[in-house]
């Protein structure tokens, strides 16, 4: 199975060949939970966890990321990274708070791909939205153009 980052409350945390992440329970020995990705969208390459281990976000090889709430196993989101290429690494971020009386920007959910791009997506609404597109140099505009789309 593959890997990745982030919380867990105290599980160990794994993702498996077969689609699915799992949570074991290392006092008990039990599964914790099961969130199943479907086969068809790719391999999860990436995971990570946020919200004190409340949610889960794993990204796929075919760029397809599942967000969802571990505490009810049900997917919240879905969608499809613009340049659709493998997501290897994946991270939680929150944004600084916002000025008062403007609207509070939700965390941002960062996606390391294999185009050398990472793009930020906020998170908290119905379809997360991409807020920002890091690009090295050397990484051609068109490149970040297509990420950012």
């Amino acid at each position: 199975g593959g890997g990745g980052g982030g919380g867990g409350g105290g599980l160990v945390v794994y993702s498996c060949e077969d689609g699915s992440v799992r949570a074991v329970d290392p006092r008990t020995g039990g599964e914790a939970w099961v969130l199943r990705h479907e086969q068809r969208l790719g391999l999860l390459q990436s995971w990570v966890a946020g919200g004190g281990g409340a949610w889960l976000a794993a990204g796929s090889s075919t760029g397809h990321v599942a967000l969802w709430d571990v505490r009810y196993s049900l997917r919240l989101s879905s969608w499809r990274e613009p340049a659709r290429g493998r997501i290897l690494s994946m991270a939680y971020a929150s944004q600084p708070a916002a000025p008062a009386g403007s609207a509070a920007a939700g965390p941002l959910l960062l996606l390391g791909g294999a185009s050398g791009l990472t793009s930020g997506w906020v998170l908290g609404e119905a379809i997360p939205r991409p807020a920002l597109v890091l690009q090295p140099a050397g990484i051609p505009d068109a490149a970040a153009d297509a990420a950012a789309a």
